[in-house]
């Protein structure tokens, strides 16, 4: 997995240059082209009728985005989708890079994730100012690069927040450290969306909901020693949601709400043998409410495989429970099985099957339920150029 990830990240990362003017035009990008289809489950009073009026048993693939399968036979887009980056390296000192990326939420339509003017101070210090992913998670700067990722998609148990980006500035310092080397990453910007997939479709079924996180300031640190790579990560920003109505009505739903996220992630690859596990703790405090009062949640993911030649098979478990006073709570757990390919440079085939178990508590709704149980199988090839 770990030559995976590096092969990606070069792949992606300004892969192509060619020196014009004394500056170095680069490019690269990265596809994913999958077919899904529901197999058995059973469906929600709350996802099936009152939000989406969707054909359920359904399994969300993507929180961010609003893409799911529904049981409405083979689908190609829930688990497809594209992303085309681009940049200039100025001198060995400065560089401009940017990306946009394409999923089925948006109908395809490209949207930018990224772009930053990027400072490389001295060899163990970097500063970018601009927009970039929010780094929350181990696999937070590939996200939808399915190339870089050992499953067909990450768990959307655990990383299904509904912003992936922010506009700031970040600096990066890393060193060596005994036989290893060390990471330290700091961030401050703000993020706004403006029409939120995510909370619009999945959780309201509303016309139009917004979100902003303000004052978002976080730090990171990650030690990579050979077969090992250990990450911690912790976060704070004001939260405000506003949720607008197909009446034309609109609903104050957070103002200026506290939120502190905290996770760590491990990952070991040694001798074929592959492990990754990693956990999150997320709380949001209203003002001048009392702290029990808080909306918390808790996400956890493990992943055991092993590598054979071009190809690796994977079993993995993510659960994600959550609590709030007088509404219930959310608890949805998932376990999958994965057989990639590595079959040809740059590419790989996956195969993934899914069975979601949701024990959610919503005691407004007749089954209490949120998606209902789905089991779903994907296929398809990632390509990154």
């Amino acid at each position: 997995m770990r030559t995976v990830l590096k092969t990606a990240g070069s792949a992606v990362l300004l892969l192509v240059s060619g020196s014009v003017f004394s500056a170095d035009f680069l490019y690269g990008g990265f596809a994913s082209l999958y077919a899904g289809k529901i197999l058995d489950g059973e469906g929600s009073e709350f996802f099936a009728t009152d939000l989406n009026e969707a054909d359920c048993p359904c399994f969300i693939t993507d929180y961010p985005d609003a893409s799911y399968y529904t049981d409405d036979g083979i689908q190609f887009g829930p688990d497809s989708g594209y992303g085309l980056q681009g940049g200039i390296r100025f001198n060995d000192r400065f560089s401009l890079t940017g990306q946009i990326e394409g999923q089925e939420g948006s109908d395809f339509q490209p949207e930018l994730t990224w772009l930053y003017l990027r400072t490389q101070v001295n060899e163990n210090l970097i500063i970018d100012v601009g927009r970039k992913g929010i780094p929350l998670f181990f696999y937070s700067d590939f996200l939808n690069v399915g190339y870089a990722l050992p499953w067909v998609r990450v768990p959307g148990d655990i990383y299904g927040w509904p912003l992936t980006s922010y506009n700031g500035i970040s600096a990066t310092y890393s060193a060596l450290l005994g036989e290893g080397s060390y990471r330290i990453g700091a961030w401050y910007g703000s993020e706004r969306d403006t029409d939120s997939r995510a909370y619009a479709d999945i959780y309201w079924g509303s016309e139009n909901f917004t979100i902003a996180w303000d004052d978002m300031l976080g730090l990171s640190f990650e030690y990579d020693h050979d077969w090992l790579v250990f990450r911690a990560v912790t976060m704070q920003s004001d939260n405000d949601e506003k949720v607008y109505w197909d009446d034309g009505t609109s609903e104050l739903i957070a103002d200026d709400e506290k939120q502190f996220f905290y996770g760590v992630a491990l990952l070991i690859d040694y001798n074929n043998i592959i492990f990754q596990a990693e956990y999150n703790h997320f709380r949001i405090h209203e003002p001048n409410t009392h702290h029990d009062d808080d909306f918390t949640s808790r996400a956890r993911f493990f992943s055991a495989g092993y590598r054979l030649g071009e190809f690796t098979y994977l079993i993995s478990y993510s659960k994600y429970t959550d609590y709030e006073v007088n509404f219930g709570r959310q608890i949805n757990s998932t376990t999958s099985m994965t057989i990639r390919w590595d079959f040809a440079d740059k590419m790989a085939f996956k195969v993934q099957l899914d069975s979601l178990d949701d024990q959610t508590e919503w005691p407004d709704y007749t089954d209490g339920r949120f998606t209902g149980d789905a089991t779903v199988i994907a296929m398809g090839v990632d390509y990154v150029f």
